[in-house]
């Protein structure tokens, strides 16, 4: 595959000889600087165990290092079906987001960037694995096709960004103490090759951009393409090594450069916007026309929010529509984007300070803004800085925004005091973002919402409103806990413009949008305060409503642990540390818990579990009153020696210990009342249910124990284990005379019994006996029984010695009878 790709580029690259030039180039520079080797000749031992990769350039005009760059298709599948970057992990990300470098970036006096040459080629692969990077290559056809290993991590392998981040961590964790600022710059400034960093004096500035030169020196790496925003600072930067397209020396020239995908004017020290000039035509726009023209705002910082808000709203009526991606849109949705589109370029005037202070700074303040419409919802931040001769300046930081549902049969999915909350939920997210990025120290972070039902939102506990509500209010009261959150009138909000959305021509001359409310240009602005609003009119809120009243705090060791022993042995240790205190710590008992302190601890465990479970009824005793609950059939008492509450019943003389007449009282469904039965029932060898219960029972009487038990016996895994399956046997057919209607004695079964010792008369005198043998016959389909009898007896005597023998010895048949027909005098056989 790589081999086929590579004939097919070479006879692209025949076609176009510059090109083939500036790709011969690259290739040679990158043999030259050991970053690619000829293979050896001496197969692997696993020829299968390696992977070329198929190449190809990009152009890049605009660069002003390099134009053409050799990239590498690692996703390209063999014959198998399968590509290397399928078989790689991409690895976490361990530098910044861009929003936060941005931040980063904003928040420093003296600015400068930089970039990392062939940033991914400092890391050298590891010996044994550069057979997975290889490439075929030859300068002309009539040389012979060659392989070649990549060296170092390369450009599109699946794990490539994580190993050369990796390794730039690694390096500035390595050398921290040599170079503090340079490390910390890694961390927080770094995006991939990129180091956008500052520092908010020239001193600091100079000092971390010599260290991160010499950092990168010590991993082989060198820095260029530096571009500060002082000539101060662009002074002690070699030529070599600055930017080549932007020179902020010439006042005649306004040189603009992109870092990280925005326009900066470091000479101006301003973020601007190019957008291009649409030509107008009379094509009606597509799905993706006007998807790819609202692709091309890029605006990390929100800066231009409320033109953002305007094309995400023109973006969900599109989708709204359900088209095509190359179908015409319907007219008046048409009108209303190139209407837009037409004003995009306005946005070339638009300028936006970099630096979000100011100079001669007394305090830094940090404001926010939230509000929402029936549209979208949004938030931005401000920073203010009141300088030491009492001028205020106010400047946008960074703002966000989110586009609400449509509305259903005209309804909406999600109200407005709803959208408020999500405004200022929005609000807490990116104020905690921007102070984890950027290096100022406020003295107090102030958030404002026009919303006074989401004011009072806030004041609540979450338990005390509905999910969605509640939820949220969590939230922002988790990430705002420090900070003040104030209401400002609708018509100062700067956030009802990005929640409404604006058209370009509109916010390019607003200086409201970049500047906040004028009533905080002074310093001590007014605050309006605003009454709470009453429980009746305030929505969402939970109704709650009391069933009975709490009583004793549960321990949260109960919850927390779940072996009887433990829980013991730690309330042991509670009552040893009551005696030193009540010894007036001078008695201290050392060592394990002895026999009376685990007595001790299990009488308290009892009275704590009960206090909790049965508070009325245990009051009710002790005022002597009539104790009305679930148990009281038990006759419960409080025991006068431990103040246990205990079974009464009728066995107060009985010759058993005190416990087992009257055992503690337990609830059924305490946690620890299922620990203990848990703990009985291993410690006597896993009982069975009645056993457990009366071992249990010696002691204690847990309500409803019989449930409780047969829960922890259910739930036991030994006693799971040695409990087998019963075997069951499967019975016969009957044979066909059982199930098949025929004449009695059809089929007969024949059996004969004796001898049987008969009293050769009645008279009680005579005590001779004699023997007699009995023959039966049964039918084996109705089961009816037929005796024949042999005795020398005669006939009575012998039908009366028979019957006698047979009512002592219960000989009844239930299915037939027991007849005797006739006695005879010797055995007779009968076919």
């Amino acid at each position: 595959m790589a081999e086929k790709r590579f004939l097919a580029l070479e006879k692209r690259l025949e076609k176009t000889p510059a090109v083939k030039a500036q790709y011969t180039s690259f290739l040679m520079e990158y043999e030259k600087l050991g970053h690619m080797s000829l293979a050896k000749s001496a197969p692997p031992e696993n020829p299968k165990l390696e992977y070329f990769l198929p190449h190809h350039y990009v152009l890049k005009p605009t660069s002003t290092t390099t134009q053409l760059r050799v990239v590498y298709d690692g996703s390209a599948a063999t014959d198998t079906g399968i590509s290397i970057n399928q078989t790689q992990m991409t690895g976490p990300t361990i530098q910044n987001d861009l929003i936060s470098i941005l931040l980063n970036f904003s928040s420093h006096k003296f600015a400068f960037t930089a970039d990392v040459p062939k940033f991914y080629r400092q890391v050298k692969m590891h010996k044994d694995d550069v057979r997975y990077q290889k490439i075929f290559w030859r300068e002309n056809r009539s040389m012979p096709l060659r392989e070649y290993e990549l060296q170092t991590v390369t450009y599109g392998i699946t794990s490539s960004p994580f190993l050369a981040t990796m390794a730039l961590c690694q390096l500035a964790e390595d050398e921290e103490q040599t170079f503090p600022l340079a490390a910390k710059a890694v961390r927080k400034s770094f995006y991939i090759d990129d180091v956008l960093t500052g520092a908010n004096t020239l001193t600091e500035a100079t000092e971390l951009k010599d260290q991160i030169i010499a950092l990168l020196e010590r991993g082989g790496s060198e820095v260029h393409k530096f571009c500060p925003n002082s000539d101060s600072l662009l002074a002690t930067i070699p030529e070599r090594q600055r930017e080549g397209c932007v020179d902020i020396t010439d006042p005649t020239v306004n040189a603009i450069m992109k870092t990280l995908g925005i326009s900066w004017n470091p000479k101006e020290d301003i973020f601007t916007f190019i957008v291009p000039v649409y030509p107008k035509s009379d094509t009606v726009p597509t799905k993706r026309m006007i998807l790819s023209q609202i692709a091309k705002i890029f605006d990390p910082l929100g800066f231009v929010g409320p033109i953002l808000t305007a094309a995400k709203l023109i973006m969900r009526e599109l989708w709204a529509l359900n088209l095509e991606l190359d179908q015409p849109v319907p007219p008046e949705l048409g009108r209303l984007w190139i209407g837009y589109r037409d004003q995009l370029q306005h946005l070339n005037k638009m300028k936006i300070a970099r630096w979000i202070h100011a100079d001669d700074a007394s305090n830094y303040e940090l404001y926010g803004f939230a509000d929402a419409s029936d549209l979208a919802y949004g938030a931005s931040l401000y920073t203010r800085t009141i300088q030491r001769d009492g001028t205020v300046v106010m400047k946008l930081v960074c703002s966000k925004s989110r586009i609400l549902p449509r509305k259903r049969n005209n309804r909406k999915e999600i109200i407005t005091p709803k959208a408020e909350l999500l405004a200022a939920l929005l609000l807490s997210q990116l104020t905690v973002k921007v102070l984890a990025a950027v290096d100022t120290v406020f003295s107090s972070v102030m958030l404002w919402s026009d919303s006074q039902i989401v004011l009072c939102w806030l004041q609540k506990t979450p338990e005390s409103l509905t999910v969605f509500v509640g939820n949220r209010v969590g939230q922002i009261q988790k990430l705002t806990d420090n900070f003040c959150w104030q209401y400002i009138p609708s018509a100062e909000n700067p956030a009802d413009m990005i929640s409404r959305g604006m058209s370009p021509l509109d916010l390019v001359n607003s200086d409201f949008w970049l500047h906040g409310p004028s009533r905080f240009h002074i310093v001590q602005p007014y605050f309006e305060q605003l009454g709470p609003i009453s429980q009746d009119e305030l929505p969402e809120l939970r109704n709650t409503t009391l069933v009975t009243t709490p009583g004793q705090p549960r321990l949260s060791i109960f919850d927390r642990i779940s072996r009887f022993t433990i829980i013991q042995q730690s309330m042991a240790y509670v009552v040893r540390f009551f005696d030193y205190i009540e010894s007036g710590r001078k008695h201290l008992t050392k060592g394990l818990p002895t026999v009376s302190e685990i007595n001790r601890a299990g009488i308290l465990i009892v009275r704590l579990v009960q206090g909790e479970a049965f508070p009325n009824e245990i009051q009710l005793l002790k005022d002597e009153r009539e104790c009305k609950s679930t148990f009281q059939n038990l006759n419960p008492f409080i025991d006068a020696n431990d103040g246990i509450l205990r079974v009464g019943g009728r066995l107060k003389n009985a010759a058993v210990p005190y416990e087992h007449r009257h055992p503690a009282l337990l609830p059924e469904k305490h946690p620890f009342t299922l620990v203990l039965i848990r703990h009985l029932h291993r410690s006597n060898m896993h009982l069975g249910q009645r056993n457990l219960l009366g071992v249990v029972r010696q002691q204690y009487w847990p309500l409803k124990a019989k449930n409780v038990i047969r829960k922890v016996v259910h739930l036991c895994i030994q006693c799971f284990r040695m409990r087998p399956k019963k075997g069951t046997q499967l019975m016969g057919e009957l044979p066909d005379y059982r199930v098949q209607p025929s004449p009695v004695f059809s089929h007969t079964g024949l059996d004969f019994a004796g001898p049987f010792n008969l009293r050769a008369s009645v008279l009680p005198r005579n005590t001779s006996t004699t023997k007699g043998y009995v023959c039966v016959f049964v039918c084996m389909a109705t089961r009816a029984i037929h005796l024949e009898a042999v005795s020398d007896l005669t006939t009575d005597s012998f039908m009366a010695a028979l019957q006698r023998f047979i009512s002592r010895r219960g000989l009844v048949h239930m299915g037939g009878c027991i007849q005797i027909m006739r006695p005879i005098s010797k055995v007779q056989t009968t076919r």
